[in-house]
């Protein structure tokens, strides 16, 4: 109790700099054990268990099947009537724009 009452009779200045000190403190704690326990997890890495784990060699087989996926051609009567379609498909929007907006100058 007398600790608590000694700090705050100190002046705001002096208060300011201890809080800042056991931040800094803390943190830096805090940051070391932090980087032991990320030490002891990659040490401690299996790449086998990982492997095993995830499946990867059940992701790479469906990503060879995915790479082998080819995309189906047009022909060129079909693609000319698609053409056609979305152009007479402009045209009707064009026109419905002009009559809502009426005639341009």
């Amino acid at each position: 109790m007398a600790f608590l009452e000694e700090l705050q009779k100190q002046p705001p200045y002096k208060k300011k700099i201890i809080i800042w000190a056991v931040l800094i403190v803390l943190g830096a704690l805090m940051l070391l054990l932090w980087g032991i326990n990320f030490r002891k997890k990659i040490t401690s890495f299996q790449k086998e268990d990982f492997s095993n784990d995830f499946n990867v060699s059940d992701l790479k087989a469906k990503m060879d099947r995915a790479s082998s996926f080819e995309i189906p051609g047009i022909d060129e009567e079909s693609a000319k009537k698609l053409e056609e379609e979305m152009n007479n498909d402009i045209k009707k929007l064009e026109q419905e724009q002009n009559q809502q907006n009426g005639p341009q100058l």
